[in-house]
């Protein structure tokens, strides 16, 4: 005869195989709620990983106590302070690469990889690209890891079903879902930076989602989510994947973005102008330079061309504008729609690599001078401290730059916000700023450095 605690113990074995029988896989009432949704989510899943960074950051440790204190404090080394953020990623290779946001791992000193199956890894920074807020990082698995497959973006629908995956607030793996609300958005954050040919979604998007993937209902990763405007509620919004592969192959094969030259420059036309032009519709850029020879010369670009499109995206302004091309490689073929002369048509343009001599040439476009490495030489003539910087060989005599009375011999330690340290950084310094028809140039003349605007 059974006892009690016999016979308590078979009907709590009842009820878990009954409970078991209605979570399994192959009973009838768990695949009529195995939706679409719950597919993608089992299939993504495990390649959805957490990501943990460590920051330090120098603070002033008497800053608030007294005034004496604060006196004091101006004259003492700062102390570190250390914080955590907690973000979000997604395997894209097998070998441990993993795709997040920039703002998610900037700055950090320290790396941790959470996986799916709580597997922790530190991880290394492949690459990153600020401009697109992307980033690449690497852990180093001792097996091959579960990686998402990528599916594309240019054929979203206005209200299809998107799921979105992440740690929000450290809350790993957390499911949301939504539809596609809007595509091609361009969104400025609370930093005044702006962002463009986002994807809008009414799915909630929060800190520590920031680098997760969005899904669509067949489990292919169309989007990176990302948590860049504090101010949005019930809104979110994602780097539309097709973007986002472009990028991330240059990170994992180069280490950077390989942008390339196209040889034009832009502005916003006044109404004048466009009234002038025969253009009557909203957005458009002006096209104010090219340079001859150029990629952008021989697709057929001329000044006082309006470009209304890019890849079939309506442009709305010069500033959108540069940040949609910043998001191409130099492998990218990038179609313009273009306004000449009361006339549409279609351009197409092939970005090509840069070098010394066309640096020059778009610097002497652009900039008005021309410039070459500071030699130690060089230095120790013009006073100088450090050989950073490009020393300036020629001014053209009409520039803006010649106007405010810059001169050969002048160094140009920074452009906008990259600095000019060497050939390379001058390189990249012409390819961050090429559509742009102002510029914030840092002059160093003896031991001053000066802060000169043109164009603006």
């Amino acid at each position: 005869m059974k006892g009690p605690a016999t016979a308590l113990g078979a009907r709590m074995a009842v009820l878990a195989a009954a409970a078991l029988a209605l979570a399994a896989p192959d009973s009838p009432r768990a695949a009529e709620r195995r939706t679409p949704v719950v597919a993608a989510v089992e299939q993504v899943s495990p390649a959805v990983v957490n990501i943990n960074t460590s920051i330090r950051e120098a603070v002033n440790p008497f800053r608030g106590r007294s005034p004496m204190a604060e006196f004091f404090g101006g004259a003492m080394p700062p102390a570190l302070k250390e914080r955590e953020s907690l973000g979000s990623g997604v395997v894209i290779r097998p070998e441990g690469y993993i795709l997040t946001n920039n703002h998610v791992i900037d700055g950090a000193s320290e790396i941790r990889v959470t996986l799916a199956d709580e597997r922790e890894y530190p991880a290394e920074v492949v690459g990153v690209d600020a401009r697109n807020d992307l980033a690449v990082i690497k852990v180093e698995a001792d097996s091959p890891l579960p990686a998402a497959h990528m599916g594309k973006s240019d054929d979203l629908m206005i209200g299809e079903t998107v799921i979105a995956i992440g740690n929000p607030f450290g809350l790993s793996h957390t499911v949301t879902t939504g539809v596609v609300s809007a595509v091609g958005r361009n969104i400025k954050t609370d930093s005044g930076k702006m962002f463009v040919d986002f994807i809008q979604l009414d799915a909630s998007i929060n800190p520590g989602n920031s680098g997760g993937p969005l899904l669509n209902v067949n489990g292919e990763v169309i989007g990176i989510t990302t948590a860049i405007y504090a101010a949005a509620e019930g809104i979110g919004f994602a780097i539309p994947i097709d973007r986002a592969r472009r990028i991330m192959d240059d990170l994992i094969a180069y280490g950077k973005v390989t942008r390339g030259y196209t040889g034009f420059f832009v502005d916003d036309p006044d109404p004048a102008l466009r009234q002038k032009l025969g253009w009557k519709e909203k957005g458009g850029v002006l096209v104010t330079k090219v340079l001859g020879g150029g990629p952008a010369q021989r697709a057929g670009l001329r000044p006082g061309d309006i470009i209304h499109s890019v890849n079939g995206r309506k442009t709305m302004g010069a500033r959108s504008f540069d940040q949609r091309m910043a998001s191409f490689t130099s492998h990218d073929k990038i179609e313009l729609g273009v306004f000449t002369e009361n006339d549409r048509k279609t351009v197409t343009l092939t970005p090509a690599k840069i070098d010394p001599a066309t640096a020059n040439r778009i610097a002497s476009l652009w900039l008005g001078v021309e410039v070459a490495p500071l030699t130690e030489a060089e230095a120790k003539r013009l006073r100088l401290a450090t050989t950073r910087g490009m020393v300036i060989t020629k001014v053209d005599p009409y520039s803006e730059l010649a106007e405010v009375g810059v001169e050969t011999g002048d160094v140009i330690r920074k452009i906008n916000n990259t600095a000019t340290d060497g050939m390379e950084g001058f390189m990249d310094a012409m390819l961050e700023g090429q559509y742009s028809a102002s510029a914030l140039v840092y002059i160093q003349r003896g031991g001053y450095v000066y802060k000169i605007t043109i164009g603006g």
